[in-house]
């Protein structure tokens, strides 16, 4: 199959009649993450490093208490000079802190905004693999907690040109495939129904159009024309590195009593 060694980033030999194939999702928006959160730390370094004029602001809203105090302190050389007595702390500084708070809102507003690519970076995994299974004829994966799954002919494929507008070439998209819980493939009327709908598939791609190539191994792989070489080797593109790893899918016990129900209840 043509391109074959070109797909070791999408797909992963588990054994000779079971391949897994990534989750597009987080890594696209890992990419994303990755170009908002470098655009807004170069303005948030730059202020809270070089802006002396920032800093000073930044440094009184953040300790605004000791402001507060210093301030007071600083009048009663004053009060002293008139030989009044100092107002009440406790009521001047009420009166004060409602000063601060705009600034405490700004700098904190910014500084989240700032964080939250980089969270979600650290903290986001992808979902459980899609795998697709010779020996039982089904292609399926794990979503909160429930089995979806699909045969071939069910599987609704779409091969969008791009996910977001982002991309710098056309056939960056991913393989969009329609997967359903036990007993809600057809409807009533004995129709397919739509599925929920899982993007599979490396980001960034390392060929255009990578999805219909992904597509057209499912094909293969299920008919017995294509497997996988004892040593095929997969490939860890540089977006999966990350702090946490993908989910995976349940151990085969919960799986193999899942994908029994799916089939006792697909017709």
């Amino acid at each position: 199959m043509m391109f074959l060694d070109r797909l070791n980033g999408s797909l992963r030999r588990i054994t000779s009649d079971k391949v897994n194939i990534k989750r597009y999702m987080v890594l696209f928006q890992r990419l994303n993450m990755y170009l908002i959160g470098g655009a807004l730390a170069i303005p948030f370094i730059v202020y809270n490093v070089f802006d002396d004029e920032y800093i000073k602001k930044r440094n009184a809203a953040i300790f605004f208490s000791n402001s507060i105090k210093a301030q007071y302190e600083s009048k009663r050389e004053l009060y002293d000079y008139r030989g009044d007595p100092m107002p009440d702390y406790d009521k001047y500084y009420k009166a004060q802190a409602p000063r601060y708070y705009d600034d405490i809102a700004f700098i904190g507003i910014t500084t989240l905004g700032t964080l939250l690519p980089w969270l979600f970076i650290i903290f986001a995994r992808p979902g459980a693999p899609v795998q697709v299974n010779r020996d039982k004829q089904l292609i399926y994966t794990w979503h909160r907690g429930k089995l979806y799954a699909a045969r071939l002919d069910q599987l609704q494929p779409k091969f969008p040109a791009s996910m977001g507008g982002l991309e710098f070439a056309g056939g960056w998209g991913p393989l969009v495939l329609h997967l359903y819980r036990a007993g809600k493939v057809y409807n009533d009327k004995n129709e397919l129904g739509k599925g929920k709908k899982f993007k599979i598939g490396l980001y960034v791609p390392t060929i255009d159009w990578e999805n219909k190539f992904v597509y057209e191994f499912i094909e293969k792989f299920l008919n017995n024309d294509v497997s996988l070489s004892d040593d095929y080797q997969s490939r860890k593109g540089w977006l999966e590195y990350a702090p946490r790893n993908p989910k995976e899918l349940p151990s085969d016990e919960i799986l193999d009593k899942a994908i029994d129900e799916w089939i006792a209840q697909e017709k």
